[in-house]
């Protein structure tokens, strides 16, 4: 795993934040020292494979990223004939979720487009893992609906975000228990400040009742925060 120094230099500071190459060979080590609850959002996706999915229907992972989510599922399922679908704008990262694949016993179909315009099978799970908070705020309630249409009788969806606080006193708080969290997994101060700024109005996050409100709106009225901390949340809301 390469370690994450892409903002330690100022020639490699980017803005805004784009999922390139240079992300791609950092991602694990990225993910893993900035995202407090993204092992247990792993977790999670592989009991709901055991325990949701259905034999004939697909797992979507929107925003598949290096597809650690479908992995993940892969390894808790027990329905045959089931479909992994990733679905994600970055070449580079279709790329290498294609090599994390290619071992995988099920049928895999990787797709390189907008979430917002791929159309889903039957599905009975479906994951969108801190991807949400990258689509534009008026397009998300569409995606949702259409999700949640795809689901089958019984299947679920996971929903990991980072949310801002109701009260922006506690947001604060969030926010800098998040950048602690940061530090002591061997960021700079430096290195936090220009990921920042490189995020800036590119990751818009949700407060906690917007995303269950945008739920209920799309059809799934059945879900509950099961996870969280500092200012990352994961939901399952079932259909």
């Amino acid at each position: 795993m390469k370690k994450d120094t892409l903002f330690r230099d100022p020639s490699t500071a980017r803005k805004p934040f784009t999922f390139d190459s240079a992300v791609v060979d950092v991602f694990a080590d990225m993910i893993g020292r900035s995202v407090p609850i993204y092992q247990q959002t792993l977790t999670m996706a592989r009991w709901l494979a055991a325990n949701a999915v259905t034999d004939g229907t697909a797992i979507y992972d929107l925003g598949c990223s290096e597809g650690a989510a479908l992995a993940a599922a892969c390894d808790g399922l027990t329905a045959p004939n089931v479909k992994l679908v990733g679905i994600d704008n970055s070449a580079a990262m279709l790329a290498s979720c294609e090599r994390r694949l290619r071992d995988v016993t099920h049928t895999v179909e990787l797709i390189n487009a907008d979430i917002a315009t791929v159309e889903f099978a039957p599905a009975s799970l479906i994951m969108l893992n801190f991807t949400l908070q990258f689509v534009a705020p008026d397009a998300r309630d569409a995606l949702l609906a259409r999700a949640a249409a795809a689901l089958v009788p019984g299947g679920a969806l996971l929903l990991s975000e980072k949310i801002r606080a109701d009260s922006k006193r506690v947001d604060a708080v969030l926010i800098n228990r998040h950048e602690d969290f940061k530090r002591e997994n061997a960021y700079s101060e430096l290195e936090i400040a220009r990921k920042r700024e490189s995020l800036e109005n590119v990751l818009i996050p949700d407060t906690t009742s917007e995303l269950l409100t945008r739920l209920s709106r799309a059809g799934l009225p059945d879900h509950g925060v099961w996870l969280q901390t500092f200012n990352f949340l994961s939901i399952v809301a079932l259909k």
